[in-house]
């Protein structure tokens, strides 16, 4: 994210950010070359925030609520490295007896000399989380004051207390499928501040939020798990985190397409199981659970021995039984199949002449 500097007050009136007997003379934050403008004041016990980019879309962004002033930009940066940046408002102007001009001293409000070594917290070192003091009414040039937290989910927070988990669903993925249901992994992450302890830990939970079909989960409940897609279409997944108090989430869009290749569902050739004594199965033959291991079974393309009518005349590589009379051939057949996991079945009914 940007770089920002959060001010806080401690006091219980405004504080005005210049000199009010010479109020052009403002306010600044010595490091970073930034200088308050005209008529900048600090709310009682308030916040404001200085940032290195655009302070409206700096707001949009991360949601800082509006009651929060933001300035910028700043002109220099937040060395990486650790450096000191003071906090300085101007005193009365005054006379350089060398040279007769007038100047105006600065005298330091607070002044901290950040590092990215121990004793100081190192994980704020470029890897998120912001480097903040935990308690504002202490001296801020000591490293036993200051903690890395979440730097999105703290702005214009308190720096103490329970925080937000922070979550990540991922980024957005596109897929291409011939078979379905199409099972994708999820990468998904979420971090907190260990509060309130109990329980000291998250419970994360996918959940779909949109999608032309519905997804399962093959476990809902980690943040690394595998989504089955039941067809195409554009499904949104979100991740969500709660701490027992608070709770955040992330979403992300996957998007399953068919793939343009041509698909094989059955194979030439392939072995069906088939019932050829003309019995009435009535309907159970088609579930799932039905058991036809006592049924034949044999290569594709079947029928009585005959060739059948198409351009090649081909003879079938397994023969059906027409029954006891050949003049009154059995008119159904039973071919059970079943395609990626979804049970189908084929029934043939002959005329008694052709073959099925």
């Amino acid at each position: 994210m940007k770089e920002f500097i959060e001010l806080k007050s401690i006091t219980n009136a405004p504080v005005k950010l210049y000199d009010p007997n010479y109020p052009t003379n403002t306010w600044r934050l010595h490091g970073i070359g930034f200088d308050f403008p005209t008529g900048a004041e600090l709310a009682a016990n308030g916040l404001l925030l200085v940032v290195g980019g655009d302070p409206a879309a700096f707001r949009t962004k991360y949601g800082v609520p509006a009651s929060v002033p933001i300035f910028g930009p700043f002109p220099g940066a937040l060395q990486d490295g650790g450096e000191t940046l003071a906090l300085q408002r101007p005193d009365a102007p005054d006379l350089d007896t060398n040279t007769g001009a007038i100047f105006i001293p600065y005298i330091d409000v607070d002044v901290v000399r950040y590092d990215n070594q121990a004793p100081w917290p190192t994980n704020a070192d470029g890897l998120g989380p912001s480097l903040e003091r935990l308690n504002a009414a202490v001296y801020g040039n000591d490293p036993s004051i200051g903690a890395p937290v979440p730097a999105r989910h703290h702005l214009a927070l308190k720096n103490t207390g329970n925080r937000l988990p922070v979550v990540n669903a991922g980024p957005d993925q596109s897929f291409s499928g011939t078979s379905f249901p199409l099972a994708v992994a999820l990468n998904g992450s979420a971090t907190d501040d260990g509060l309130p302890n109990p329980p000291g830990a998250l419970a994360l939970a996918w959940s779909q939020v949109s999608g032309p079909g519905t997804v399962w989960f093959s476990d809902p409940s980690r943040s690394n798990t595998t989504v089955n897609f039941p067809g195409v279409g554009a499904y949104v997944l979100r991740l969500t985190a709660s701490d027992s108090v608070l709770q955040a989430s992330d979403d992300l869009t996957v998007t399953i397409q068919r793939s343009p290749s041509p698909a094989t569902f059955i194979a030439k050739g392939s072995v069906w199981k088939y019932l050829d004594n003309g019995s009435d199965q009535g309907t159970a033959w088609t579930a799932p659970t039905f058991t036809d291991g006592t049924w034949a079974s044999g290569p594709a393309p079947l029928g009585y021995g005959a060739a059948n009518d198409g351009p090649q005349q081909q003879l079938p590589a397994t023969t059906n039984s027409f029954g006891p009379n050949s003049t009154n051939k059995l008119r159904h057949h039973l071919f059970p199949a079943r395609l990626y996991g979804v049970e189908c079945g084929i029934r043939s009914q002959s005329d008694g002449e052709r073959p099925a």
